[in-house]
Order: C-alpha cells, then structure tokens, then sequence
C-alpha cells in the first residue's frame, strides 16, 4: 500500500473515500459517506 491507502480509519467517527486507481472520488461518494457517518454519529 502506498500513499493515502496506508491510512484507514478505525474508530467510526470518520471516513477515506479512496478509488482504487488513485483518482478523487466523486461528489455523490464523498457525501453519501459524509450522510453514513452523520447517522451513525447521532443515531435516532
């Protein structure tokens, strides 16, 4: 693993939204997991 692969997050409290052939990711990924994360962090 090389640059930003090298760090994932563990905690829960956030996210990487990578694409496996180094390109940013799309705005629909970066805020569909930005929603996931906000659920989980203030669960109903």
């Amino acid at each position: 693993m090389t640059g930003a692969f090298r760090y994932w997050p563990r905690d829960g409290k956030h996210d990487c939204v990578f694409n496996p052939d180094h390109t940013s990711p799309n705005i629909e990924s970066v805020y569909l997991s930005t929603v996931a994360l906000i659920d989980k962090i203030y669960a109903k």
